[in-house]
């Protein structure tokens, strides 16, 4: 195998075993928890797996080129036979298995660049010579307006939408331009296009026309009549598929071809795999429906009869009066009129119809697996209830393929081809679960000598069921009187010895027992629906919440793989914006050492011997003035050097102006120079000039030095490919003496380098102070770095603030920073800015320490699919003495992501307080808004928290916390809408001595509101309250539940519950109206200490012989019986 960049060929090892290949897909495909599949095509990338038999002594070597490609583009060859096993794109990862002398193995992952790669499909079977492929690909043609010649279907669905007209909420509207049915959201609705306006129309499907084409399942053409559609595609055919479908007949007639088949299969599908279409040639396909008259269907069983007691007619179906005749033969006949129990009501529909191209791709092998995606929901909560939720479900299908190794690219091809594009995947026409209509999930080929093994993954489409309506099953309760008005004893009070108050006896029995049915009613019917509804909203906004979390996960990854830290530091280098940075360091470094080396070079050759080829002339003036004195010496120097030297290849310059002066005393010392260097050179590759100034004062004596130096550095050099200049100026002031020393420095460098695929500019200037003493020390440091970076990928720039000043001394020691950093990148794919400001304070002594920071990062990035934004603000405190440790910390993040798919916002608001490692309090709010396609959420939590963890004082920990959720959801395609509200108040202790308390104390408060709206249920409300305490096992609650429900039927009812239960038993009271009337229900001792009036019947099931003990006092006008007991 070999590697080819631009520096040329590198060779890494020979292919030990059968390389793998495959494609990394970008296209995505998100199914949904109800299993509706969203597809929107991207690009791919090919990938390749080899693994080479390396010489152990060349290991090294092998590992060092690879390191040296890791952030290179080049291409990869595994074999020049084949093109998908030439990749060009960088190297995912490798690993190398040191194995014995004499070879080692290197496994190696490749991945391609990604894009649109051009294919031609030849039309081969890939299959091993002699045999023809098993596993087959239906690609579909695209059936358009120009293609769908005709259609015994009318597209009548609804009224024609126009602009002028007016649409009442819940009317229907056709547009024939997209053959999608609307329905109007909003009364009034005028002058909203269903095709561009959001909020006023939901999108119902497509027509009952174009249903059968829409690439989904679930949605189907239906017609009374026989369905028959004639279609005149742009391309050549040589298949066609009928999914989904109730017909008796399915017919298919094209030039040449003329058959009908009967549907087959759990679905009814139809498929026709031996078609040959021409390009522009008509097909008519024609569905034929069961018919629904009843026909005579004459049967003989084959045997011989003879005369039996009894005889039963056991043809299926429904029969006539007429009863069965026969005659002394052989054989039986019916002449009865039967319905023909194979069809339906005469109604015919087909859900999917295919046309389009079959594709080989090879012979599939033994031990093809299938299953099933279900999308139903299984929820069991924490008291073992189990909640039920059925909902779509999908074929899956895996298999492996023989295929010649000389077609592996054009299998790849093939199946590179429909990634995104929903397809037919035949791994045996004839068993149904082997036939999958969807999309390839994976898939990798192992390319052998002479046959090659396909790996394939398909997953299906889901037909979406309607959920069941979440209804109550009501008793149907009639009157008591017979309808004939006979006259019953038991509901005639002249006759009825135990009616009650002119109540017959079996309306008071059954009153009683009406109110606990409606009672079990309530506790097993009414109560687990509602529950159920709101453990079904709840599961509906946590996966919303999942997608607005996995969001915000997206969002983060996205600002980290390009470079942008959200704690203000820089990403890895292998980032964007990290390589950018990187770039411009190396560029920057590059130009130094380029220039210093030629300026090296530069000052070796004006000083390097003559030659014999050259021409050198060479003069130096000099005048010196010296006075001699009992305790010193004064002297002064003016001189200059120039140097001037040919030969064929170059020409070189130089001059060097001095002045120097001094002055020497038994006292003091000083001293002035000045230089002035000048040097160029011309050769034939390169030119360079460099001039260097400096200016230098010093002064020396017993108690003091000073000095004071100035410089400035000139540089360029212009050479085939890259032209570089550079000045440095500098400034350098210092005073020492026997107690104190100062130094003052200013400096500036400036950078500019320019070569063919890149130019370069960088500025820094610094400002530094010093002051030390034998007490203290202090510094300031101020610095701004000005970096800009343009290059044929990428352009860049950065600039950097810095205000530094410390302080120390022998018992203390404090430091202030003020940094700002501004950068911004752009390339091909991405636009990206980042701003980051922080101020740092510190204080240390021997007994404390304190420190203050504030950072605010903003970072933005754009590119082709995703827009957003960030914002991160943060305040830290810090206390650290020989006693304590404090701390307190204030954040807030702002994000904000928009997408195709999607839309995100979110704000985190988070303020903290510690005090060690014993006690801590927190206060936090957490905001964020999250549409997509189908839904949008809207959440609020905050948290208010403050905690004890266990020290060396054995405290127990103690925990306060109050914690408030609030959740919208609406789900436009199941026009749902649900709110929730649950709010949280805990108190707990946990631990051990000194308190005595061994295990925990909980005190919980617990409210909870959902409210729910639901086009296929029906409307609930809810609202639980919870009180409880425990310790050691021993737990109290009080709870109180309140449920209204009004489902599609109109039934209602509405309840409230009021529960307590200290652990030695529970009382309960209810109270609940439905469609009955009112009812209510006490569960417990009872005592009643006023009085009780009541204007109805009381009975009671059961009463003891001596049970009333109070005496009774009557006046009555006649005389009574009191029966015994």
């Amino acid at each position: 195998m070999k590697v080819v960049t631009a520096a040329g060929a590198i060779e890494l090892g020979t292919v030990e075993t059968a390389p793998t290949i495959g494609v990394v897909d970008y296209s995505r495909r998100v199914t949904d928890e109800f299993g509706v599949t969203t597809v929107v095509k991207r690009g791919f990338a090919r990938r390749m797996t080899v693994r080479l038999a390396v010489p152990f002594d060349d290991v090294d070597t092998i590992q060092r080129q690879l390191a040296e490609l890791r952030a290179t583009s080049a291409t990869w060859i595994a074999d020049e036979r084949f093109g998908s096993l030439t990749v060009r794109g960088f190297y995912k990862e490798f690993e190398v298995d040191h194995s014995t002398a004499p070879l080692s193995y290197c496994t190696l992952t490749v991945e391609g660049l990604t894009g649109e790669e051009a294919f031609t499909d030849d039309g081969s079977d890939p299959a091993p010579a002699g045999q023809a492929s098993t596993l087959q690909l239906l690609q579909p043609i695209a059936i358009t307006e120009a293609v769908l010649t005709s259609s015994s279907v009318a597209e009548d669905d609804a009224i024609e939408w126009t602009a002028a007209g007016g649409y009442a909420l819940g009317q229907r509207v056709i547009r024939r331009s997209t053959h999608r049915v609307w329905e109007s959201l909003i009364d009034r609705n005028v002058g909203h296009d269903p095709a561009t306006t959001t909020g006023a129309w939901l999108d119902v499907g497509p027509t009952n026309r174009w249903a059968m084409f829409d690439q989904a399942l679930g949605s189907v053409t239906t017609d009374e009549a026989p369905i028959a559609v004639t279609l005149r595609p742009g391309l050549a055919a040589s298949g066609l598929a009928i999914l989904d479908c109730n017909a008796a007949a399915v017919r298919v007639q094209a030039p040449g071809y003329d058959r009908t088949v009967a549907p087959t299969g759990g679905s009814g599908g139809a498929l026709f795999l031996d078609l040959s279409l021409a390009a522009g040639a008509s097909i008519t396909v024609t569905l034929t429906p069961f018919g629904k008259a009843a026909t005579r269907v004459v049967w003989d069983d084959g045997f011989a009869w003879d005369d039996s007691v009894s005889w039963q007619d056991t043809v299926a179906g429904t029969a006539t009066a007429e009863l069965p005749s026969w005659a002394d033969a052989e054989g039986v006949s019916d002449l009865t009129n039967w319905q023909d129990s194979r069809g339906g009501d005469g109604t015919v529909f087909v859900g999917t119809m295919l046309l389009g191209i079959l594709r080989p791709l090879g012979i599939t092998e033994g031990s093809a697996t299938s299953g099933i995606t279900d999308y139903s929901r299984r929820e069991t909560d924490e008291f073992g209830e189990t909640m039920i939720v059925p909902r779509a479900w999908a074929k899956r299908m895996a298999g492996k393929a023989l295929i010649r190794t000389d077609a592996v690219d054009q299998v790849v091809g093939r199946i590179a081809a429909v990634r995104a594009v929903p397809s037919l995947w035949l791994g045996d026409a004839g068993v149904d679960s082997l036939i999958v209509y969807g999309f390839f999930k994976d898939f990798s080929v192992e390319v052998g000598e002479t046959l090659s093994k396909l790996t394939l993954s398909i997953e299906g489409f889901s037909e979406a069921k309607t959920p069941a309506p979440l209804t109550i099953p009501w008793e149907n309760v009639s009157g008591t009187k017979p309808t004939e008005n006979a006259d019953n004893t038991g509901e005639n009070t002249s006759k009825d010895t135990g009616a009650v108050a002119g109540v017959p006896a079996t309306q008071v029995i059954a009153d009683a027992a009406s109110v606990k049915q409606r009672s079990d009613i309530l506790e097993n019917i009414t109560i687990p629906a509602i529950n159920s509804a709101v453990a079904a909203a709840n599961a509906l906004i946590k996966a919303a919440g999942a997608k607005a979390d996995a969001a915000l996960a997206d969002l983060n990854a996205k600002l980290l793989s390009s470079g942008i830290a959200l704690d203000g530091s820089l990403a890895s280098s292998d980032s964007k914006l990290g390589a950018a940075r990187v770039a411009a360091e190396l560029a920057v470094s590059r130009a130094n050492t380029r220039i210093d080396a030629a300026m090296t070079d530069l000052n070796a050759e004006a000083n390097r011997a003559q030659g014999k080829d050259e021409l050198l002339e060479r003069r130096i003036d000099s005048l010196i003035v010296v006075t001699n004195k009992n305790d010193g010496e004064v002297r002064a120097l003016i001189e200059t050097e120039r140097l001037v030297r040919t030969d064929n290849v170059r020409a070189i310059a130089q001059r060097i102006d001095s002045v120097v002066t001094d002055y020497t005393s038994r006292d003091s010392v000083t001293n002035t120079r000045i230089t002035t260097t000048i040097t160029a050179l011309s050769a034939a590759d390169r030119a360079l000039g460099e001039r260097i100034d400096t200016v230098t004062t010093e002064f020396q004596s017993a108690d003091a030095a000073t000095s004071t130096r100035i410089t400035d550095s000139v540089a360029a050099l212009s050479a085939a490919d890259e032209a570089i200049g550079r000045r440095v100026d500098s400034i350098v002031a210092d005073v020492t003496t026997k107690d104190a020393a100062t130094q003052a420095a200013i400096s500036r460098v400036e950078l500019a380098s320019s070569t063919r695929d890149t130019a370069l500019g960088q500025r820094i200037d610094s400002v530094e102070t010093d002051y030390k003493s034998r007490d203290s020390a202090t510094n300031t440091r101020i610095t701004t770095q000005v970096t800009a970076l343009s290059a044929a990928n990428a352009a860049l720039g950065e600039r950097i603030d810095t205000v530094t000043t410390d302080f120390k001394a022998a018992d203390s020691a404090t430091s202030t920073r003020i940094t700002q950093s501004v950068t911004a990148l752009s390339n091909a794919d991405t636009a990206l800015g980042q701003r980051i400001d922080t101020v740092t304070t510190d204080y240390r002594a021997a007994n404390a320490a304190t420190g203050t920071r504030i950072t605010t990062a903003v970072a933005a990035l754009s590119d082709a699919d995703t827009a957003l934004g960030q914002r991160v603000d943060t305040i830290t405190t810090d206390y650290i003495g020989r006693d304590s440790r404090t701390n307190a910390r204030v954040d807030q993040t702002v994000s904000a992501m928009s997408e195709a798919d999607r839309a995100l916002g979110s704000r985190i608001d988070t303020v903290a307080a510690s005090f060690g490692t014993a006690l801590t309090a927190k206060a936090q709010e957490i905001t964020t808004a999250f549409t997509s396609a189908d839904t949008a959420l809207a959440n609020r939590t905050e948290v208010l928290e403050a905690s004890s963890r266990a020290t060396d004082t054995a405290i127990p920990a103690l925990t306060a916390r109050i914690k408030s959720t609030e959740d919208t959801l609406v789900d436009l395609p199941n026009r749902y809408a649900a709110s929730s509200l649950v709010q949280t108040l805990d108190a707990q202790m946990r631990g051990a001595e000194p308190s005595g308390i061994s295990t925990s104390l909980i005190a919980r408060i617990e409210d909870r509101a959902t409210a729910i709206a639901d086009a296929m249920t029906g409307a609930v409300a809810q609202t639980v309250q919870t009180l409880r305490s425990e310790y050691n096992g021993t737990v109290a609650t009080v709870s109180q539940q309140a449920g209204t429900i009004v489902d599609l039927a109109g039934k209602a009812t509405a309840y409230v519950r009021l529960l307590a239960d200290g652990g030695n038993g529970v009382a309960r009271l209810s109270l609940w109206s439905d469609h009955f009337g009112g009812a209510w229900e006490l569960i417990g001792n009872g005592r009643i200490g006023g009085d009780l009036v009541v204007d109805g019947t009381i009975t009671s099931m059961k009463m003891g012989a001596s049970s009333v003990q109070q005496a009774m006092f009557m006046t009555l006008p006649g005389s009574m019986a009191i029966p015994y007991g």
